[in-house]
């Protein structure tokens, strides 16, 4: 597939007076946003469908990984193409420095920009908003929700190879009414899934104040009052990819009405569903094509 840049036909100087959003004229083409935000540039792609086509209102908010850019991770992924193909618009945010977590100045003002202006989508009329962070993008995620820096109805979460801080459960403002989806590969070589298999000191590693992903995935469980007991089934679609799903649903209280289900990758690496393996840093080890993103959210 060609690159998103090849579509981006429309480009904005740096200018925080222009538009957040593509104007009529600019629907069914993917834009690319260039802003800057305390003197800092910080960009992201946006892709609005015609609206007579967008029959479900419903809009895609994507955070990349490590090291490949939005552009990069939206056709790598696959998520351009069945996003557009799903009619629903998009926002892929950009981090500006190599990820969310590596420079302490430029992601606090990434994450102040990025705040105010999920607030300003949430009010441009959607009704059904999907969050999907990878990796470090999936840990940013997290740490937004417990800082309840995520508007109310953007409760349609899932995270993939994730993971957090203690302190962040700690201290977390756990919101209600949240879906929260989460897929984990054990053969995770970043942030590892439960500790068992050693980080890949061969590329970037986290910081050491971020737990395993099996150990926050079961902390973030309980602060959402779910218990562990679960319907667990498992899905094995293709055997090519080497890998299978574990399917977990908790139970959670009815007072929160909160759902919470873990798609547990045995066999998968530290990579996203449906990616082949491009030798590069952010997708390594086997992918799984037995589940797709988009149908999670269905």
């Amino acid at each position: 597939m060609k690159y998103i840049l090849l579509l981006a036909v429309f480009f904005f100087s740096l200018n925080i007076n222009a538009s957040f959003f593509p104007n009529k004229k600019e629907y069914e083409n993917v834009v690319k946003k260039n802003f800057e935000h305390e003197e800092q540039k910080i960009s992201y792609f946006i892709y609005y469908p015609n609206p007579k086509k967008n029959i479900k209102k419903e809009i895609y908010i994507i955070f990349h990984g490590e090291t490949s850019k939005a552009e990069d991770f939206l056709n790598k992924t696959g998520l351009y193409t069945n996003i557009k193909n799903e009619n629903a618009a998009f926002i892929a945010f950009n981090s500006s420095a190599s990820d969310w977590y590596s420079h302490t100045r430029k992601n606090i003002k990434d994450k102040d920009f990025i705040i105010k202006l999920l607030d300003r989508i949430e009010k441009v009329g959607f009704k059904k908003f999907n969050i999907i962070g990878y990796s470090s993008g999936g840990s940013f995620v997290n740490e937004l929700i417990c800082e309840g820096s995520i508007p109310s109805k953007m409760n349609n979460i899932l995270t993939v190879n994730s993971s957090g801080q203690k302190e962040w459960i700690e201290d977390c403002k756990m919101p209600n009414h949240l879906n929260y989806y989460s897929i984990l590969s054990d053969k995770d070589d970043y942030y590892t899934y439960d500790g068992t298999l050693n980080k890949n000191n061969k590329y970037k590693m986290p910081d050491d104040d971020f737990i395993n992903m099996n150990e926050y995935f079961n902390l973030f469980r309980i602060k959402m009052n779910c218990s562990e007991e679960n319907v667990n089934t498992s899905i094995e679609k293709d055997i090519s990819d080497n890998s299978y799903i574990e399917h977990n649903v908790y139970r959670c209280s009815n007072k929160n009405m909160n759902n919470i289900e873990l798609f547990k990758g045995v066999g998968m690496g530290h990579n996203f569903p449906n990616v082949i393996d491009y030798s590069l840093e952010d997708f390594r080890g086997n992918t799984n094509f037995d589940i797709k993103i988009i149908d999670i959210f269905n």
